[in-house]
């Protein structure tokens, strides 16, 4: 099973965790990739997770579409938001589009989204 992990963290955190990894490849270590996305804040996990787009993603997982027309006819979607949703999940590693017959075809890339967001006291 392939799992996506989005994070929230703060810009400074990302920087603490970019430097470690940084210094320790200096050092001559192996460093091990990491996937993951980092947003940060839950308002910006918010906006980039919403209930349309978790639908979209769950249903493209779910069934096979020839094209993102069939795709938007079949969510009951507008073309458009659904192009566009789709090309910001390309950006982010998350989709891919396969050129078949012409059309171009979404494919999701992950089983899972692995959501993690801290609790802060």
């Amino acid at each position: 099973m392939k799992v996506l992990e989005i994070r929230v963290e703060s810009l400074n955190d990302s920087f603490d965790k970019f430097r470690e990894v940084f210094n320790r490849a200096l050092a001559g270590e192996t460093v091990e990739k990491e996937e993951y996305i980092a947003v940060s804040s839950v308002e910006e996990l918010n906006k980039l997770l919403s209930p349309k787009r978790i639908q979209l993603l769950n249903f493209l997982k779910r069934n096979k579409v020839n094209s993102v027309r069939e795709l938007s006819e079949k969510i009951g979607r507008d073309y458009k938001n659904v192009y566009t949703d789709l090309k910001l999940f390309e950006k982010l590693g998350i989709i891919k589009f396969e050129k078949v017959n012409g059309n171009l075809v979404p494919k999701v890339l992950y089983d899972e989204l692995d959501i993690k967001v801290p609790l802060k006291s």
